[in-house]
């Protein structure tokens, strides 16, 4: 005999109602509050489109978890283009529909960082009163200007809704989130401001003009966390660096396979100005705390990595790299490491006869793992 429980009377009711869904979508005016969720469940992983854009539309909750949903779903592609067209209609109105209440439509495949989702709620001038979601609420008026996006200030005076999502460019493919952004941009149409606590590049990903539009559509100064796994030089970091430094709210910086030295010995003063171009832009940079470099080619370049920091640094990472005499000089020194909770130093090799273990943790006040 199978053990399987047989299905729930919800169920059948609601693949029921799925079969037709003009039916469906007439149903939502009157559709009880508490259906809705088991609903949209029930249509986005069944691929039902027009359900979905048609219950985004009239979302009766402040908050929508679509990135939950998205694992699932074997035409993730179709339904979150349903999910964005249902948004667009609903940003196109002068007025909400009475029913509608969403304030926020969270991407993220993971929204448990709730210390980000606190943070946020804080940074506007509102809040939302459903006590069984998370805090949200409409942008501030007062953010500095240089962490506002170009997609912000195109929806500015439309009803408020926000958009969650952690961005991860690779160096061969685009996600389909990633893919439909693209589209929604070549076809210029706009979006609520994007609010990412993370912006990670995974490879070589190549610097096409696309990238820099979609990092456009993100309220920068809601970033967090900024990961980039080389192989990237200078002239990659400068390409990145005007992004990083309107993320002003930044708290840390990973950086893994990167030269600090593209052109070589024999280019040193290329070199030195192109590092300095890029230490530059992180004058604005005063929430940093965790600075990870693994795999990082310094080449006694480390100094002026870390004196561009504005505030020091709790924990800070090096590993898998090769330290000089001045690297080693300028842990025990620098402002930005006098008060470390945390240094780590595994795999690190070179000339370690500069300063002893003992030195390093008696400047750095840290201890070292």
């Amino acid at each position: 005999m199978s053990s399987a429980s047989p299905p729930r009377l919800l169920d059948i009711a609601i693949q029921s109602v799925l079969q037709d869904e003009a039916s469906a979508i007439d149903a939502l005016e009157w559709l009880p509050v508490d259906l809705f969720r088991p609903l949209f469940t029930a249509a986005f992983q069944g691929g039902h489109r027009e359900t979905v854009k048609a219950m985004v539309f009239s979302w009766p909750f402040t908050y929508l978890r679509l990135g939950v949903l998205m694992e699932d779903c074997e035409s993730l592609y179709d339904m979150l283009k349903a999910a964005v067209d249902g948004l667009e209609m609903l940003l196109a109105l002068k007025d909400r529909p009475k029913r509608c209440k969403l304030k926020q439509l969270d991407l993220r495949l993971n929204s448990g960082t709730e210390i980000w989702n606190t943070w946020l709620a804080t940074q506007s001038d509102g809040s939302l009163t459903s006590s069984e979601e998370p805090a949200a609420t409409q942008p501030s008026t007062q953010t500095p200007k240089e962490g506002r996006s170009r997609s912000e200030e195109k929806h500015q005076l439309l009803p408020p809704v926000r958009v969650l999502i952690d961005l991860c460019f690779q160096e061969e493919v685009m996600d389909e989130f990633l893919t439909l952004l693209s589209e929604i941009i070549k076809q210029g149409k706009a979006l609520p401001p994007l609010y990412c606590r993370k912006v990670e590049f995974v490879g070589d990903v190549p610097k096409f003009s696309i990238l820099g539009e979609i990092l456009e559509m993100v309220r920068l100064d809601s970033v967090w966390d900024v990961e980039v796994g080389g192989p990237w030089d200078l002239h990659d970091l400068n390409w990145f660096a005007p992004y990083v430094a309107r993320m002003i709210h930044l708290h840390t910086i990973s950086f893994s396979g990167i030269s600090l030295d593209c052109l070589g010995l024999c280019m040193h003063e290329r070199v030195e100005k192109l590092l300095a171009e890029f230490t530059s832009y992180f004058v604005r940079l005063h929430q940093v705390e965790y600075l990870i470099l693994e795999g990082v080619f310094l080449h006694g370049r480390l100094h002026q990595l870390l004196k561009c920091l504005q505030t020091p640094l709790k924990y800070l990472t090096i590993n898998d790299c090769m330290l000089v005499d001045s690297d080693l000089t300028c842990l025990s020194s620098c402002p930005s490491t006098s008060r470390l909770k945390s240094l780590d130093l595994s795999g690190v090799f070179g000339n370690m006869e500069a300063k002893t273990q003992g030195d390093l943790l008696g400047c750095a006040g840290a201890p070292m793992l």
